[in-house]
């Protein structure tokens, strides 16, 4: 039995997903398998996987998405351990070999992380860490309680960069074929829930942004309002969880605060009675002055509300260029 699992999930990738495979290959570390999860592709993926053929595990199902696409992979897995790639990233040859370097000397860990270089994901920082502005210092570690940190630092842990245990990821609930975007986020604030992490800063993951012609796996956000729901979604069932008192209220604080970005949105769309509900919501969780404020605004006339919220997002732009 393999002590890894590699699951990557790839949709009309044929371009880039030989390069991602080779970088498994290249890994220090060699005890693991490759599960590659073809979600319907209808370009050559399969004829460019055929030289790979001895060395993958090629699973093809009808498009489904790619939560659907690493929960087939996780459910074949044979390996203890899961680290998940996607099919147009790439991992530096010593990924492997830190994590379970690290899981080996920590065994109370349910999972790692490493850090991932964004220079050609068109990103203004240079690695997620960064970007996330990650506050724990030294280059290893580990982080007894991920999950308000996950919250706070908003995914510190991109799924390339995670290993983590298959039980625990079972136990998380895996991922929630439901969402089209945010299937990331939902998850990772799951598991995070499981317990201790460890994480490096190197950066031994490379993130690239293609220019593709075709839809990625993840769908693109597109539409905001559908993201701030997708994320209402995962705080609402985290609240299903036996959480802490501070977990608990940190996760309403950002379940307030999304009700009440998603009732800003609506306004500036000119959509007033949506706006309405979503404040009305807002209140239904913590009654506080904004949501209130915000309720009234969108029970006035829609042209009225509409103009109240663009001065505001202006007014709230000034004071960030000021800053």
């Amino acid at each position: 039995m393999p002590k890894v699992s590699v699951i990557i999930p790839t949709y009309n990738r044929a371009e880039y997903v030989t390069q991602a495979i080779d970088s498994v290959l290249a890994q220090t570390y060699t005890d693991y398998e490759i599960i590659l999860v073809d979600d319907g592709s209808t370009d050559k993926t399969r004829e460019v996987l055929e030289p790979y053929m001895d060395k993958i595990t090629y699973i093809y199902q009808e498009n489904t998405g790619v939560s659907a696409a690493r929960n087939r992979g996780i459910k074949a897995a044979k390996g203890d351990w899961i680290a998940f790639l996607d099919s147009d990233d790439e991992w530096l040859p010593g990924k492997l070999a830190v994590q379970i370097r690290a899981v080996e000397r920590h065994p109370q860990l349910v999972a790692h992380m490493v850090n991932v270089n964004l220079t050609n994901y068109n990103d203004p920082y240079p690695n997620s860490f960064s970007h996330c502005k990650f506050p724990f210092e030294g280059n290893e570690g580990i982080i007894d309680d991920p999950f308000i940190p996950h919250f706070t630092y908003r995914t510190i842990a991109m799924p390339v960069a995670i290993m983590c245990l298959k039980e625990c990821a079972i136990k998380a609930g895996l991922f929630d074929e439901s969402f089209v975007c945010g299937e990331d986020y939902d998850f990772v604030c799951r598991l995070a829930l499981q317990g201790s992490w460890g994480y490096c800063w190197d950066e031994l993951v490379v993130a690239y942004r293609r220019c593709e012609k075709t839809v990625s796996l993840s769908a693109l956000k597109k539409d905001y309002t559908v993201t701030l729901r997708k994320q209402i979604k995962t705080h609402k069932k985290l609240l299903e969880y036996e959480l802490t008192e501070l977990e608990r209220k940190v996760v309403l604080s950002y379940l307030v605060g999304c009700h009440r970005r998603l009732g800003l949105e609506f306004l500036l769309r000119g959509r007033g009675g949506e706006a309405r509900k979503a404040y009305e919501e807002a209140c239904s969780v913590r009654p506080e002055l904004k949501c209130r404020i915000g309720r009234l605004i969108a029970s006035t006339p829609v042209w009225f509300g509409s103009r109240v919220a663009n001065s505001w997002v202006c007014i709230k732009r000034a004071i960030a260029r000021a800053e």
